[in-house]
């Protein structure tokens, strides 16, 4: 009885102990701090959309990227990590290309792979990029860039 009584009183520490290591690593970045984004030297604020990002899924994962979703499990991570309120296709209209080049030799765009997200959570746009790309999931992601014309 008294080993039973002992093994019960183990047993709920140790998932006392392992639910406060998760409660407490629930805003941990998914991925290890790598670097494969930077922001241009001199950009300001104000010219990218805050907590909004440009992307496009790799070719190979066009059977997991739907209208308004992409199923797949690392960038799922990355996606929760950010607090992600919208994603959606930027093009919706548009689908791949039939062939990869036209008459001329010239690659044709596949425009029906880029998405846009916005997200909610405390993370600056470097490091929210570089989460996405760490995911293995995209051929790019950018800050949505504020173009203006000039003289």
């Amino acid at each position: 009885m008294k080993s039973n009584t002992l093994y019960a009183l183990g047993l709920a520490t140790g998932m006392l102990f392992v639910s406060t290591i998760n409660a407490q690593n629930v805003n941990a970045a998914p991925f290890e701090a790598i670097k494969k984004f930077a922001l241009p030297a001199g950009l300001s604020q104000e010219e990218y959309m805050p907590k909004t990002v440009v992307l496009k899924v790799s070719p190979q994962f066009r059977a997991v990227a739907g209208m308004n979703g992409i199923q797949h499990p690392q960038l799922q991570l990355a996606l929760n990590y950010l607090g992600v309120n919208k994603l959606e296709r930027k093009f919706p209209n548009h689908k791949a290309p039939e062939k990869a080049y036209n008459e001329q030799g010239q690659k044709l765009a596949d425009l029906s792979l880029i998405y846009q997200l916005s997200y909610n959570n405390s993370v600056d746009i470097e490091k929210a990029i570089n989460q996405l790309l760490a995911s293995g999931a995209l051929e790019y992601a950018e800050p949505h860039y504020n173009f203006k014309i000039t003289s």
